[in-house]
């Protein structure tokens, strides 16, 4: 049985950490619209632990994980997502190109 770590090597991944918060947002839209057409179900956002500043406390973590809850997020194909990585990296769970239209109907319903 591979360990949780391990499992997310193989899923494609973004590495946000050491960016400030608006280059960060650019390239995970970016990564999100290339995961898309790939037709990935899962991406690894890694935000880091946040140790390298004064306060040793996450600051970039808390942006993404914000806007991974926002209506944008979800209409670029987000599910949800979980912490990994002992809170260094996120699992987003995507939307399959199969289920788009039906999650797309519901939007406009809302």
């Amino acid at each position: 049985m591979a360990r949780e770590h391990d499992s997310h090597k193989r899923l494609p991944q973004i590495d946000l950490h050491r960016l400030i918060w608006a280059n960060a947002e650019r390239a995970l839209r970016r990564a999100l619209h290339a995961a898309r057409v790939r037709g990935e179900a899962h991406l690894i956002v890694i935000t880091g632990l946040g140790l390298g500043n004064a306060a040793q406390q996450p600051v970039l973590r808390g942006h993404v994980e914000a806007w991974l809850r926002s209506e944008e997020a979800r209409r670029l194909g987000v599910l949800g997502f979980r912490r990994v990585s002992r809170g260094g990296a996120l699992e987003l769970a995507l939307l399959a190109p199969r289920d788009r239209q039906r999650v797309e109907r519901q939007i406009e319903e809302d």
